[in-house]
């Protein structure tokens, strides 16, 4: 009873909280606290629960007949748009430092079979540009924010010792709000486009242990479509051009994702994990928005990428253990544009990304307390985008600045 408690006040928390981007696209890579503190190595591979969201095998390590987690992270991003066509101007920081939560639960039915639920934040942005005659991209984008929450039923099948199956479900919950001045023809003209969706998606997973110090680690999550559905409303509106609230629908690609892990343990005391996973963000191949004032298409053309990290534990004593990583993600965006569709927007303004973190983990008795911190270094985003004179839409030619601060904190409880 008490683990239902937690977990209802888990998913309120996931509900309120708005995550900014931290990764390719629209993803993050904020679930576990331990994974942050090896910059996701390892995420197919770890005994921390929170995992399984990731794997639905590694439920197979629960070291307990049951297991609860709890986690929060805080989001301290620095963005800030550079306008080359005006006097090189920036504006101050356009993210917003956030904070996000999330609640695991696992038991052990059975000395093969081991069930879990977890509360997790796969996805999100939050970008807000000043809402300024003067800005640059009024007529771009003046907010973007996107919420989701995975709620995740996880089994794991125990084969034999050296192989795990597992399966989970994702019902995942989404919503995505967009703002901006449609044209320069009206500018006092304001727009927000509002929608949301449920959506289930699959994840299928496997733990192999070929001995008792190398484990490895493959999962698949499969896509899905979350066809937002909502209202789209208008200030100051302009009927003789379809600028009239109404109703507001878009169809916003979840992508497939394909992980493999490894860990190995160099000695008693000291394990190093890896990670490679590739996300089909050409499934983003465009993302239109449907509203009265017509279906004007925001990005598509993305490529699908590549993350990469390295990471390792250090057992100092009998309760306390050090981790560090270092993580690689490609950006799915370009500078240029793909099939005539705008790559990198403002209100995405993705590039790769270097993520260095580090964090450590205390237990006494029955509790595990992890933290760690992490700083994501991102690569100059270059935003480049025609003028449309017959929309109203001037051309933009700027550059983002962008880094991160993760801070997380995670309690587990076994029982």
């Amino acid at each position: 009873m008490r683990s239902l408690l937690l977990l209802s006040s888990i998913l309120g928390l996931s509900i309120a909280a708005t995550t900014t981007a931290s990764a390719s696209g629209y993803g993050i890579k904020v679930n576990s606290t331990i994974l942050q503190g090896r910059a996701n190595a390892g995420s197919g591979v770890t005994s921390d629960i929170f995992a399984m969201y990731n794997n639905p095998a590694i439920l197979s390590q629960l070291g307990s007949k049951y297991e609860a987690a709890i986690n929060g992270t805080s989001l301290l991003p620095h963005v800030k748009y550079n306008d080359l066509l005006n006097g090189n101007t920036s504006t101050s920081n356009v993210a917003q430092s956030r904070f996000t939560g999330g609640g695991a639960f696992a038991a052990k039915i059975h000395p093969c079979v081991t069930v879990g639920l977890s509360v997790t934040t796969p996805f999100g942005l939050a970008f807000s540009y000043p809402n300024t005659p003067t800005s640059p991209v009024r007529n771009y984008v003046v907010q973007s924010d996107m919420k989701s929450v995975a709620i995740s039923p996880t089994i794991a099948f125990k084969v034999n010792p050296m192989l795990t199956l597992g399966v989970g479900v994702d019902a995942q919950w989404t919503e995505v709000k967009f703002s901006n001045y449609p044209t320069q023809f009206f500018p006092t003209t304001f727009a927000t486009a509002k929608g949301n969706d449920w959506v289930a998606r699959g994840t299928f997973g496997v733990l192999i242990e070929p001995t008792k110090d190398l484990r490895l680690g493959v999962s698949v999550k499969t896509r899905a479509t979350s066809k937002l559905k909502g209202d789209f409303t208008v200030l100051n509106p302009q009927p003789a051009a379809n600028l009239i609230s109404g109703k507001a629908s878009a169809d916003l690609p979840l992508p497939t994702t394909i992980s493999f892990s490894a860990s190995y343990n160099v000695t008693p005391k000291w394990t190093v994990y890896g990670d490679f996973i590739r996300t089909n963000w050409s499934a983003v191949n465009n993302i239109t928005l449907n509203t009265p004032a017509g279906s004007p298409t925001l990005v598509g053309g993305w490529k699908d990428s590549n993350f990469f990290s390295i990471g390792t534990d250090y057992k100092l004593a009998d309760r306390w253990t050090v981790r560090g990583g270092l993580g690689f993600d490609k950006t799915p965006t370009t500078t240029e544009n793909q099939n005539g569709l705008p790559s990198r927007i403002p209100g995405i303004p993705d590039n790769n990304k270097i993520w260095l973190a580090i964090g450590g983990s205390y237990e006494v008795k029955c509790v595990k307390f992890s933290l760690s911190y992490g700083h994501e270094f991102f690569k100059n985003a270059s935003i480049q985008q025609d003028a449309v004179p017959a929309r109203g839409r001037p051309a933009l030619n700027g550059q983002v600045k962008e880094h991160v601060d993760l801070i997380s904190l995670q309690i587990n409880y076994k029982f």
